[in-house]
């Protein structure tokens, strides 16, 4: 798991408020 990465995107999440499914997918394609 790379923190950076996973910080910016609930910074991302947060800005532009997207849906908690294309967050997990986006986490999950990280993996």
């Amino acid at each position: 798991m790379l923190l950076r990465e996973n910080m910016v995107l609930r910074r991302l999440a947060k800005h532009s408020r997207i849906s908690t499914r294309e967050k997990l997918s986006a986490e999950l394609l990280l993996r």
